[in-house]
């Protein structure tokens, strides 16, 4: 199948290639009834079709384009961050999902690339398929206003977490490629430095954020974007390096001469 993937859906000077979208779905009769109804679309190609358990493993096996999840599944939102995760090429599309801002700032922040309603017809859903196949989404302006104010929130946040940090302006530039998923060897090509420098500064950044692992450190950020300057979550107390903590369950006790995981390469 994977070898048929980039095939045209017609030859010609208007050559349209093919939207492989899969669809997550718990009811059987909606699922069935919505991939019979896309099968008929010129340029979509269903692909696959599957209520939420299983389905993992099935979009890393089919490599969709776009996969439609229903909003009213059991842990919607699971299922996105987990989608993001394992299938990052794919765009995620959550369907009837309540056109308040809240439900679409989260179903966003989760991980989705676009979104139907609950009232949209076939004809929307395709014009979203298409859409957010190009890297585009589509969305009314109230909610296009709604997600503009939370990217400035989370622009003042990070700007915040900036200035209030312990960590030099090189350290905080490294823990931002660490929280990319670089390894020390892409930094270090990035940045135009020497490998022992980044893992000098990978070695600063953990004993400043008493932690031994990268991850640990790359979720501090992720953990301060998150809460911004709000009141941290109950069992959070302020760090004296980021301002923010770890949750619940975390020690912030080193054992005394404790490496730091600085050497991932």
């Amino acid at each position: 199948m994977h070898a048929e993937r980039n095939r045209p859906a017609h030859g010609g000077l208007g050559i349209v290639f093919l939207i492989h979208v899969l669809l997550i779905i718990g009811t059987r009769f909606y699922r069935e009834g919505l991939a019979e109804a896309l099968k008929h679309v010129a340029g979509i190609q269903v692909v696959g079709a599957s209520a939420a358990v299983g389905a993992l493993p099935r979009v890393q096996l089919l490599r969709p384009d776009v996969v439609l999840v229903d909003s009213t599944s059991a842990d919607m939102l699971g299922m996105v961050r987990m989608l993001a995760v394992s299938a990052p090429t794919a765009k995620v599309v959550a369907l009837t999902l309540p056109e308040q801002p809240p439900d679409v700032l989260a179903c966003a922040e989760a991980g989705a690339a676009g979104y139907v309603s609950q009232q949209a017809s076939l004809a929307e859903l395709v014009l979203t398929i298409q859409a957010v196949s190009r890297g585009e989404m589509q969305c009314p302006p109230e909610i296009t206003g709604s997600l503009l104010r939370r990217v400035a929130v989370l622009a003042a946040d990070r700007r915040a977490f900036l200035s209030g940090s312990t960590l030099t302006a090189r350290e905080l530039e490294v823990l931002s490629l660490l929280d990319e998923g670089l390894s020390n060897k892409q930094i270090a090509r990035r940045l135009c430095i020497e490998l022992a420098t980044v893992k000098n500064h990978v070695h600063h950044i953990l004993e400043k954020l008493q932690v031994s692992h990268r991850g640990e450190a790359t979720a501090y950020l992720r953990q301060y974007l998150r809460f911004g300057v709000s009141e941290p979550a109950a069992g959070r107390v302020t760090h004296p390096a980021v301002g923010r903590l770890r949750g619940p369950g975390s020690s912030t006790t080193r054992s005394a001469g404790r490496i730091p995981d600085a050497g991932v390469q």
